[in-house]
């Protein structure tokens, strides 16, 4: 864990230094949109370059309350469902049909207070806190006609919550265009519920199992290498 966080801070230091030594040629004021009202969108430019959303999958937003001063809002949203039907013939006359269904809803928000340490330059260092927290529900249901007919069903419950800091450094290419490198890490809190349901034709087969599991989690971000449209 020290080694991991040791290497991602040096890395972190040599992107954020590279940044502001090329940002030391175009030093000056008035040249960036930190300001009050401007907002932004944010994206990740990942290892091949594309852009993804820089803190969540489904908007990354952040809203300039004063000079240097700004709230960031990451939100994930992802639902899926899935039906699949098997046949499977074991010879020319015997054969197994399979049906399996699965669900799932996931949500994650994250909100952060950001200051900035010199709002007025071209390149400015920026650090914040703020909460954390996300929602997993995933269902399966698998029937099968072995043996008279059988059905698993798998329920999932999982949410967390916590708190993520970060710091990084900004550089304005334009006054409405940034690279920025930034460096963070959650500390949550994780509660996880599973039922596991097993019906058979004859009911003194048939099986529930629950569990319920909880802990707490440290987790060093990787690097991140964002870009930042302000309007």
């Amino acid at each position: 864990m020290d080694f991991r966080i040791s290497a991602l801070a040096r890395v972190f230091a040599i992107a954020a230094g590279a940044i502001l030594l090329f940002a030391g040629l175009c030093t000056g004021t008035d040249t960036n949109s930190l300001k009050k009202g401007s907002w932004a969108m944010q994206f990740q430019i990942t290892d091949d370059f594309n852009l993804d959303s820089f803190q969540g999958s489904t908007l990354s937003l952040k809203k300039h309350t004063s000079d240097g001063k700004a709230w960031r809002m990451g939100m994930t949203l992802d639902f899926s469902t899935n039906d699949r039907e098997d046949e499977i013939f074991y010879d020319d006359t015997l054969s197994n049909s399979q049906d399996q269904e699965a669900n799932g809803q996931y949500v994650q928000l994250s909100i952060q207070r950001v200051f900035y340490s010199r709002p007025g330059n071209r390149a400015s260092l920026f650090y914040g806190l703020g909460p954390m927290a996300s929602y997993r529900h995933t269902e399966t249901t698998r029937t099968t006609d072995t043996y008279g007919g059988q059905t698993d069903e798998n329920d999932s419950k999982d949410w967390s919550a916590g708190l993520a800091g970060f710091v990084g450094v900004e550089w304005f290419a334009t006054e409405s265009i940034s690279i920025l490198a930034e460096y963070g890490a959650a500390f949550t809190y994780h509660h996880s519920d599973r039922t596991t349901m097993s019906r058979r034709a004859d009911p003194d087969q048939s099986r529930r199992n629950e569990s319920e599991t909880h802990g707490y989690d440290f987790d060093p971000a990787a690097i991140k290498l964002g870009l930042s449209v302000y309007f």
